[in-house]
C-alpha cells in the first residue's frame, strides 16, 4: 500500500498514537466485540514485525481477530449477524465504496444484517433486500441488509488524501441499532 509521505507527515510517533488509542478505547473497551487489522497497522508490521492492533487488543483485554469476521450478536432471544473486515479498494466515489463493500456477497453463502468495511475513511450506508431462507420456519421471505463503510477520524489538509487530491474524510461512525423485537437499523 502506498504510504505517501508516511511518518514525514504525522504529528506523533506510531508508539504514542497506540497508547493514546489504547487510553481513548479503555473506558469503552467492555462494549467492544473485537478488533481487525488494516493497512496502516500492516505497514507497521511489515516495516518492524509489530503487529500494534494485536498489542492494543492484548492491553484492552479484548479479542483480536487479524482480517475478517463473520459474527453473531445475541439481544435477548434475536440473533443478529454482522460480516466485517478492513477492506481494501482505491475507489473515492460513493459507489466504488458501496462496491468494495459488499464484494463479500460474491462468496458468502447467506447475507448478514450488516456487511460494514472500512478502509475509504467515508461514512455510507445503503439499506438493500434480499431473499432468503428463515432458519426457523425454512420459509423463504424478504430480508432486510446493510452495506456499510464506517468512517474515519483523520485530518485533511498536508495529508496523503490532500496530496492525492481525495475529498476530506468524512469524520465519524455508523451506527447500528438492534433491537429486542428483531427489528434493526444502519444511520450516519
Amino acid at each position: 500500500t502506498s504510504v505517501g509521505a508516511g511518518v514525514y507527515t504525522q504529528r506523533i510517533s506510531p508508539n504514542e498514537q497506540a497508547k493514546r488509542m489504547v487510553q481513548m478505547l479503555a473506558p469503552v473497551a467492555h462494549r467492544l466485540l473485537y478488533c481487525s487489522t488494516g493497512n496502516h497497522e500492516y505497514r507497521t508490521w511489515k516495516g518492524i514485525g509489530v503487529d500494534l492492533m494485536y498489542w492494543m487488543a492484548s492491553k484492552l483485554e479484548i479479542p483480536y481477530i487479524p482480517y475478517q469476521v463473520y459474527s453473531d450478536i445475541h439481544v435477548n432471544d434475536v440473533t443478529f449477524e454482522m460480516f466485517t473486515n478492513h477492506g481494501s479498494t482505491g475507489a473515492i466515489t460513493e459507489g466504488g465504496k458501496l462496491n468494495a463493500a459488499k464484494r463479500p456477497l460474491e462468496w458468502q453463502y447467506q447475507t448478514p444484517h450488516f456487511i460494514t468495511m472500512g478502509h475509504v475513511h467515508d461514512m455510507n450506508v445503503k439499506k438493500k433486500f434480499a431473499v432468503r431462507r428463515n432458519k426457523r420456519t425454512g420459509e423463504l421471505e424478504k430480508f432486510k441488509y446493510y452495506i456499510e463503510t464506517t468512517g474515519g477520524f483523520l485530518g485533511y489538509f498536508g495529508t496523503y488524501a490532500d496530496m492525492k487530491n481525495y475529498p476530506p474524510t468524512t469524520e465519524g461512525t455508523v451506527r447500528d441499532d438492534l433491537y429486542t423485537n428483531g427489528d434493526y437499523h444502519a444511520s450516519i
